[in-house]
């Protein structure tokens, strides 16, 4: 798998750098079950 930085070049990426990257993502908070339905009613108005 490769990636490209910000100047433009392609450089490889680990499956260890991709999983860490996914478990470091998965550190952020998710919505609740609860924000479902107040984001229907709110698509509802919209």
């Amino acid at each position: 798998m490769t990636t490209e930085t910000d100047s433009g070049c392609s450089v490889a990426i680990s499956v260890r750098d991709v999983l860490l990257l996914i478990l470091e993502a998965d550190k952020y908070p998710r919505l609740g079950n609860e924000d479902w339905p107040v984001a229907a009613a709110l698509e509802r108005e919209a």
